[in-house]
């Protein structure tokens, strides 16, 4: 298991100076953000393909994936286990719409190199978005298209407190058999007084949908005991043994930059090289 964590300038700073160490950086399928990363350490690209794409929306996409492939030290094609509501699907339709998205993946990149990312329910939102987080929904299009499982642990803890279910069994009825790569952040209680706080004399513009769970935070209690319990799971072959386990904290962008702090990022890194590696010790020399 090798352990990523998403490229940042903190993270890229803390690196160069040797103060943290990990084994990769995750990005999005920018080129400029991944050249700097690459300067740096290895460097794997999350896409971002769902199920609401069309043929066509793939088809323009497939040379840029196929780029990254063959560039970086990207091994999986991901998708998210999603369809926007403007797609059109109705619920009851949403789990044929899912097994033909993955379908066509698998029949471009191989059952190997495909993975299936579950996505986060919060309350309020729209039928068509509670259909595709059903555990086993998200199960048997798994099975069907006999593709990898990329789990993220944050995700499945949000939609399990707004399905009423407990997180470790929301997450146990997943296709974690399958686990090929696994995400992990902190999860923090949002309400509109800390989010307003959060925004004041910043340029970020985002629709507020009132009070509720958020990842990509610092690490918690909470998360780190999820953690724990996972590595347990995987290390005992109940589950899959992922290629790679991401810390999604921390990036680039507007919103990214309220909720990347340097100290966050020199304080838990070494955690996840204990748990993940059994080490915390520094693996490179500064970066000249």
């Amino acid at each position: 298991m090798q352990f990523a964590i998403n490229y940042s300038p903190e993270a890229a700073e803390l690196y160069t100076e040797g103060a943290i160490t990990f084994d990769m950086f995750k990005c999005p399928d920018w080129p400029d953000l991944i050249a700097q990363a690459q300067q740096l350490a290895p460097t794997y690209v999350h896409f971002p393909l769902h199920a609401g794409l069309t043929a066509d929306d793939l088809n323009a996409r497939a040379d840029d994936i196929a780029h990254w492939l063959n560039t970086t030290d990207t091994y999986f094609v991901n998708t998210h286990l999603h369809l926007p509501d403007e797609s059109g699907v109705s619920p009851a339709d949403a789990e044929t719409a899912l097994r033909a998205h993955l379908h066509t993946l698998v029949a471009r990149w191989g059952r190997e190199r495909v993975i299936a990312e579950n996505i986060p329910h919060k309350p309020h939102e729209s039928p068509l978005r509670r259909a595709v987080v059903e555990p086993a929904t998200i199960r048997r299009v798994v099975e069907d298209a006999d593709c990898g499982f990329l789990l993220d642990l944050s995700h499945a803890w949000i939609t399990a407190q707004t399905l009423g279910i407990p997180p470790r069994d929301y997450i146990s009825q997943l296709p974690v058999e399958r686990l090929r790569e696994l995400h992990i952040t902190g999860i923090m209680w949002l309400d509109t007084e800390t989010y307003e706080r959060l925004l004041k004399n910043t340029n970020v513009h985002v629709d507020w949908t009132g009070e509720q769970w958020v990842d990509h935070m610092a690490m918690t209690d909470n998360e780190w005991d999820l953690l724990a319990w996972a590595l347990d799971n995987i290390r005992q072959g109940r589950w899959g043994t992922p290629r790679t386990i991401t810390f999604e904290y921390g990036g680039v962008g507007s919103l990214f930059r309220l909720f990347s702090k340097r100290d966050v990022i020199a304080a838990q890194v070494p955690r996840f090289m204990q748990m993940i590696h059994g080490t915390p010790t520094l693996q490179h020399e500064p970066h000249p």
